[in-house]
């Protein structure tokens, strides 16, 4: 009689751990491109004639984020910058175009916890401070409280919540363009010599 209630307890237990280990060990991320026959963005590992926007890393996380796998996430997207895939091995490092932007598709992501929360929000800042832009992709109604709450979105600015990745994707290019020009016009001279002639624009004006 007790061993029937006892085995199902244990096999219970057996299975969560399998599924925490899982979960820690082998997080599931895609690396998607736009699919040239209906512009969709795919699994490029799926779809090889999907093809990946220059400048712009665009990935699918398919696993509730939280303390036990955020950290293997974090590092799974260094090695993707840094060697264009989470599974290469750094004896593979490729001369890679720099990222302006990383786009993360976040549908299926059915939770996060505190600590991912804060995780992501240190690697948001990190890669702003390198000029990368960061921003998700349908991320659930359910999850946008807690992450809205960090402040991490109104501290770094710009927009980083999208319905569509095609949306993300044209605001990260135009957001580049801007950033383009920008350097140009700071080629153009010094900051103070542009300080220079706006003062003297100023006067003219007056």
């Amino acid at each position: 009689i007790l061993l029937g209630p006892e085995l199902g307890i244990f096999i219970s237990i057996g299975v969560s751990i399998f599924l925490v280990i899982q979960h820690t060990s082998l997080p599931h991320i895609a690396i998607l491109g736009r699919d040239p026959d209906n512009n969709k963005y795919r699994d490029v590992k799926q779809y090889p004639n999907a093809e990946k926007i220059d400048g712009i890393l665009i990935v699918r996380i398919e696993e509730p984020l939280y303390f036990a796998n955020i950290e293997q996430i974090k590092d799974m997207l260094s090695r993707i910058e840094r060697l264009g895939s989470h599974v290469a091995h750094p004896a593979e490092e490729k001369v890679l175009p720099p990222l302006s932007g990383i786009i993360i598709h976040a549908r299926y992501i059915p939770e996060m916890d505190s600590s991912a929360v804060q995780v992501l929000s240190e690697m948001m800042a990190d890669f702003h401070a390198r000029n990368i832009f960061v921003c998700f992709v349908k991320l659930q109604e359910a999850l946008k409280v807690d992450f809205l709450a960090s402040g991490i979105i109104g501290t770094l600015g710009g927009n980083r919540l999208f319905a569509s990745t095609e949306e993300a994707v044209e605001y990260v290019l135009e957001r580049k363009k801007r950033n383009e020009e920008v350097k140009i016009d700071f080629s153009i001279g010094s900051p103070l010599d542009l300080q220079r002639k706006r003062k003297v624009n100023r006067e003219d004006i007056n």
